[in-house]
């Protein structure tokens, strides 16, 4: 159940976690935290003791149930599922506590739920901050075949407290479907904003609006399993109906923005030993032009990352840094690129390894101006810049959408297995590149 948010330029997951030791695996574990500074090394941070008040039927449940987290003035505060009907809330001076138990009680009961109308089971908390600076907090759940026609989840603004919420709205999703099929939602609801929209997620499908409080439209699935690589593949691949095959089951997630880039964060069971535990996986999100969501693509890459002796190809889109002016947007003839590229854009890929055997980087580009640029490749990182390794020209190709291969013949580091590749633009103030892709081939093949 991993909810990933970034705070002061680091990343914190706040998580369930499964202990071996325990029937049901799930949720047996205390509420723990995760933090990193790549997506690629995680260490774990701190985790949250049972509240001294914890009414004593639920200490003998799994009840670490999902959880999410906020900062406001400086303050955190860690909201958690106690079970699967009640949510507490901690609060501390870091993100990763220490944590006091500010109430002494829950901020959102099961006897509240239940006078909702329609009722819910309050759990899965998630909070979203909003830019006009005002918090909220969605939850809910209605899991099973006998449902309302448009889901039991419920939104609530925080009072500035952080502490107390204002009257809970249901949350209407027109449209609904998800693994309990048409007209059913899920739990595990989470929502957030990209471009002025709001996304409300339960698992991989989704649904949007203009404000927060609905209606939301119904628009899909994020998930394809054709783009799940083999590996990460579950359950019996040909079920039907096609909703109820595992590859879409039980994916509590969570959307997370930085540095210019979206990810999703969800369960997987792909790895898991016979027991059936839990695991993470993470992958790149590409919003498209009309709001959607590209299917995410689930494999050994990852997130942050990249080896090319797994795949050749670097998409331009799966950077881990963009700056400058630069931007992504959906292509013409499909997919994605990185467009607005000019002089003072910069480009991170972290962690690119498996790039020696006298390959050089080559640039998929389209240059649809008159003046010709140049893109410097240096090593370095977020915050500091490496050495240059040399220059890629990007001369006019004679349109947007007439992209070429162009070379960069420099000497990549062959000693060093792990890299972050900066791409400096310059040489035109005016856009003089749009990026498709990144290949690391041999040099004999620059003519």
């Amino acid at each position: 159940d991993p909810h990933v948010h970034e705070f002061n330029g680091r990343v914190y997951m706040y998580a369930t976690h499964d202990e071996r030791n325990a029937a049901p695996l799930c949720c047996s574990g205390h509420w723990w935290v995760w933090s990193t500074e790549d997506l690629v090394s995680w260490k774990q941070e701190s985790m949250l003791q049972d509240f001294a008040w914890t009414p004593k039927d639920l200490l003998k449940q799994n009840f670490h149930w999902a959880t999410d987290a906020a900062e406001r003035d400086g303050r955190y505060y860690w909201y958690v599922s106690m079970g699967g009907s009640n949510v507490a809330v901690a609060s501390g001076a870091s993100p990763v506590g220490p944590w006091e138990d500010p109430l002494g009680h829950m901020l959102l009961s099961k006897d509240f739920g239940h006078s909702l109308e329609p009722p819910t089971e309050i759990r899965d908390p998630g909070v979203l901050q909003d830019e006009d600076g005002r918090y909220y907090i969605v939850f809910g759940a209605c899991a099973g075949p006998v449902q309302p026609d448009d889901s039991c989840y419920y939104l609530a603004e925080l009072w500035p407290n952080m502490t107390s919420v204002k009257q809970p709205q249901h949350l209407s999703v027109q449209g609904a479907f998800g693994p309990y099929g048409a007209g059913k939602t899920d739990d595990k609801p989470f929502l957030h904003k990209h471009a002025g929209i709001y996304y409300l997620s339960w698992g991989v499908f989704y649904g949007t609006s203009t404000t927060p409080f609905g209606p939301y439209t119904y628009r899909g699935s994020i998930l394809e399993p054709s783009l799940i690589e083999p590996a990460f593949r579950i359950g019996n691949e040909s079920q039907e109906p096609w909703y109820t095959r595992q590859d879409y089951a039980d994916r509590h997630g969570s959307f997370l923005e930085l540095h210019g880039q979206a990810y999703f964060f969800c369960n997987d069971y792909s790895h898991s030993d016979a027991l059936g535990f839990r695991g993470t996986v993470a992958a790149y999100v590409h919003y498209r032009a009309d709001g959607s969501i590209e299917p995410i693509v689930i494999n050994a890459q990852g997130v942050g990352s990249h080896d090319a002796s797994l795949e050749a190809v670097l998409p331009a889109e799966n950077y881990f840094a963009i700056a400058g002016g630069a931007r992504k947007q959906q292509a013409r003839s499909g997919g994605f690129e990185i467009v607005s590229l000019a002089s003072g854009s910069t480009l991170i890929y972290s962690h690119v390894r498996n790039i020696g055997g006298g390959r050089i980087p080559w640039l998929r580009v389209a240059n649809g101006g008159d003046c010709t640029g140049f893109v410097e490749l240096r090593l370095g990182r977020l915050h500091a810049s490496g050495p240059s390794l040399g220059r890629c020209t990007v001369p006019p190709t004679g349109g947007w959408e007439a992209s070429t291969d162009v070379p960069c013949e420099l000497t990549l580091p062959l000693a060093e297995d792990d890299a972050d590749f900066v791409l400096a633009f310059g040489g035109c103030e005016e856009e003089f590149a749009r990026l498709d892709h990144i290949s690391f081939a041999a040099a004999t093949l620059w003519t």
